[in-house]
């Protein structure tokens, strides 16, 4: 198991990329990155919404 996390962190191993998302929504999909900043002002609110003092 340690062989296969090593593989997957330095060779990009299960770095694999389909075209799921554009068959589903006929839409490019997007990095996790892109899509939180696309959407932080969403869980800002949430999350402030929710803290109690």
């Amino acid at each position: 198991m340690t062989r296969l996390d090593r593989k997957i962190r330095e060779e990009g191993a299960e770095n694999l990329s389909t075209d799921t998302v554009m068959r589903g929504t006929g839409k490019a999909s997007v990095s996790f990155q892109q899509f939180a900043q696309k959407h932080a002002d969403i869980w800002m609110q949430e999350s402030i919404s929710t803290i109690t003092f």
